[in-house]
């Protein structure tokens, strides 16, 4: 038996006639949904068409089967589709009486109209958060001053210190390391000084055999009373140098350090010393395969 083709034009010509009269539109939907549910029940129980008793019978002793009606049951069971479809198109055939059920909005209901909202945003309250504990100071060695082997006088860890190292001899060394705003001087002849990691130091002598050197320290003074052949000054900032009419032939030599300056007497005899800054920036030109450096000036 060919399948039962329904097309949609009933439906159509529901959806676009708006005079139909209820009763007919309900009939019509009906029918439709007949014709549906027929087709599928002979698509299930007879696919190869109706099967005909060839022998006959007496149709009046063929007698339906009772159906059971099925167990009543608590449970609410839900509509059938076919009332929920009967319904739908129902509504659609209102036209526009469809939105007359809709609730409308009144003025007191909009949001600009209340007057328990407003568009602050209110400020959320940070807690402060303890942040971890840093790393402890780091830890000061005890402060020396003391001659050690004969020939070198150790000044370590002192801290707003004022020391006077008067019995020196020339094979000595004068040796400050890790010094804080701490003044020393140093008399008579010395064969070397050296300032390490030291911070707002001052260092006056008299004469030095060997030099002075000047490592990894800041906001240093030197102070040169007699003679001086040389001083060498690395990775340190803010460097005073003061000079006497003797130790004008010295020799400075600088590496990685800047702010440093050389005081020296007045030729004229005038009471204040005339600061000369140290050259920090360099221009280095080729000329014959050879470098040439010069200090920058500015103009």
């Amino acid at each position: 038996m060919p399948a039962l083709r329904l097309r949609s034009t009933p439906t159509r010509f529901l959806l676009n006639s708006k005079k139909q009269i209820r009763l007919k539109s309900t009939g019509l939907i009906t029918l439709i949904l007949f014709l549906k549910e027929l087709a599928n029940f002979i698509k299930k129980y007879h696919t190869t068409g109706l099967t005909w008793n060839p022998k006959g019978g007496n149709a009046a002793s063929s007698q339906p089967t009772p159906v059971s009606k099925p167990p009543t049951s608590s449970t609410p069971t839900h509509a059938p589709k076919t009332s929920g479809n009967v319904n739908l198109f129902a509504e659609l055939s209102k036209g526009t009486e469809i939105t007359s059920g809709l609730k409308k909005v009144t003025k007191d209901m909009k949001t600009s109209a209340r007057t328990d909202k407003s568009s602050v945003v209110p400020a959320i309250e940070v807690k402060e958060t303890k942040k971890p504990a840093t790393a402890a100071a780091a830890k000061k060695g005890t402060p020396k001053m003391e001659l050690v082997g004969g020939t070198k006088w150790l000044v370590e860890w002192q801290d707003g210190a004022t020391i006077d190292i008067s019995e020196t001899e020339p094979k000595q060394t004068v040796y400050l390391y890790k010094c804080e705003k701490t003044t020393v001087k140093v008399s008579g002849k010395i064969n070397t000084i050296l300032v390490d990691g030291c911070k707002r130091v001052g260092v006056v002598f008299e004469q030095v055999v060997s030099g002075c050197e000047l490592v990894n320290s800041n906001s240093v003074e030197i102070q040169v009373t007699g003679k001086i052949p040389s001083i060498a000054i690395d990775k340190c900032s803010g460097v005073q140098l003061y000079l006497s009419k003797d130790s004008l032939a010295v020799e400075i030599v600088t590496s990685k350090s800047d702010q440093m300056n050389v005081l020296i007497p007045d030729p004229a005899g005038g009471l204040d010393p005339i600061e000369i800054a140290i050259p920090e920036q360099f221009k280095t030109t080729i000329k014959d395969n050879k470098l040439f450096t010069s200090t920058v000036e500015h103009v």
